[in-house]
Parts: structure tokens; sequence; C-alpha cells
């Protein structure tokens, strides 16, 4: 049987094509198990590079709750990772009992939104360079508590300067002017 391919060359790549078949059914792609009070709602597998999770009905995987905005959060998926990101929900999106706004999802890792769990399997394994950036990203490092006076006083000179941009100078209210002006006239 030819298909353009020149003799033991077209075998070859017949029986690539062949392996390449049967891989695909053992390669897994990302689910999600959908549970309300340990009872199994649904399933549902990541085909798509962003999944839209939330209680409307246009959304990919539908959340019938209260708790649940209309779109509450999208997971993003390509072959390296799968990660959650928060669409500034309402209540907010958890991760392992963790509140977080977006997490890189590993096997295994329970998503809670209102009274639903949804459990994530077959997730790619993340390198261990990509953890470690993780880590370093989610870690505050302090060597003394002289560290943290720094930090929050930087912090409060950031909020000073953005409050003066957004109100300008601070006016002294009358109540403050009135000992002033007692000062003058005596």
């Amino acid at each position: 049987m030819s298909r353009g391919w020149p003799g033991r060359l077209n075998e070859l790549a017949l029986q690539t094509v062949s392996c390449m078949d049967d891989n695909r059914d053992t390669l897994s792609t990302p689910r999600i198990i959908v549970t309300k009070q340990g009872n199994t709602v649904a399933e549902y597998t990541l085909t798509k590079s962003e999944t839209i999770i939330g209680r409307d009905r246009t959304a990919d995987i539908v959340i019938d709750d209260a708790y649940v905005s209309k779109r509450h959060a999208m997971l993003k998926f390509d072959e390296t990772a799968v990660v959650l990101f928060d669409l500034n929900s309402t209540n907010g999106t958890r991760v392992n009992s963790s509140e977080t706004m977006h997490s890189v999802l590993r096997d295994g890792d329970i998503i809670s939104l209102g009274q639903y769990r949804l459990a994530i399997e077959n997730v790619p394994a993340i390198s261990d360079e990509m953890a470690e950036s993780i880590r370093r990203a989610d870690t505050l490092t302090l060597d003394n508590p002289e560290d943290i006076r720094r930090l929050r006083a930087k912090r409060n000179i950031r909020r000073s300067r953005t409050a003066k941009e957004l109100y300008g100078p601070r006016r002294l209210s009358t109540s403050d002017q009135l000992p002033l002006l007692r000062e003058s006239v005596t």
C-alpha cells in the first residue's frame, strides 16, 4: 500500500502513524470532577485553552450556586500547565483551602466554589524550575524586624503619595482651623 512514500519509508511512516494513534488514547488530558456534598455532579475534560467557570449558562463549566459569580474563574490550559484565575468574583476562589487570585494547579488540587468542590486530575507535572519560581514569588523572606519596618515605611510612603496625587494636599477642616484662628486673635 503506497501512500506516496517510497518502499521501506512508507512502512515506517505507517508504523509511526499507528503508534501515534495508539499513544493518543493513553495521553490523558486534564479533567475536572465537580462534587457537591461528596456526590459527583459532573465531569469535564479540558480540551479548550481557556475554560470559564461560573453560574451563567454561557460558562463552559456551570456551577449553580448563589455564592458563585456569573463568570467566577477561568482555567488556562496548555501542554505545560493548568492555571486558575479568579475573575474578580464576589466570594473569591479557594485552592486547597487557601484563597487565591491565581494558582498553577497540580494533580489532585481541589478548587472550592460555594458548596461545590472541583477536583482536577491528569494535570501535566510542572518542572522543578517552574515550581521554584512559584515558591519564590509566593514567599517573602525577611531577615530581621528592621526589614519589616522598612517594608511598612515604603508602603506608607507609596500610599501617601497616591493619596496626594488623587486628592491633592491635605486641607485643614474648619474645626482644625479654629485653634489657629483663636491664637491669631489673641
